[in-house]
């Protein structure tokens, strides 16, 4: 199995993580891989390469919270 260098979005709760790990090169096989990595948090996202370092991380208020527009 190959693997490679990914940045993954993690979410657990009210807490979100952007951390780079490696997992399979293979996007499906990724997924399982990263969460065992991250125990307790899901996976929302990854980008190929490097780029927890340049990454920021917004919440919105918890007394407001995200309305996303209909799309339909």
């Amino acid at each position: 199995m190959q693997e490679r260098i990914w940045t993954a979005v993690l979410v657990t709760g009210t807490t979100t993580q952007v951390v780079n790990t490696s997992a399979s090169t293979n996007k499906a096989d990724a997924q399982p891989q990263v969460e065992a990595q991250f125990p307790g948090y899901s996976l929302i996202a990854l980008v190929p390469g490097s780029h927890a370092s340049g990454a920021f991380v917004y919440h919105p208020p918890l007394s407001n919270p995200l309305q996303l527009p209909n799309c339909s």
